[in-house]
């Protein structure tokens, strides 16, 4: 078995692929990446990219359960 830094890489190069694979907007992918790569809030994204928290939610909403889905 793993560690779990081993895990999470795999994980990390799993959404990464999933996330270049689904979605074609180069923003979205942006943001997507930061978000569930780095980490990075929400709030951090709004301002990182210029666009409000409303459109960064909306972004994270509308690819959220298909990345997750590839996942599996």
């Amino acid at each position: 078995p793993g560690s779990k830094e081993e895990d999470m890489e795999y994980k990390n190069s799993d959404m990464f692929r999933a996330i270049n694979e689904y979605v074609h907007v180069s923003l979205d992918r942006k943001i997507l990446k930061d978000r569930f790569l780095n980490g990075v809030t929400v709030e951090g994204l709004a301002d990182k990219y210029y666009v409000s928290v409303s459109s960064v939610k909306r972004t994270i909403e509308k690819y959220q359960d298909k990345l997750m889905a590839l996942m599996v």
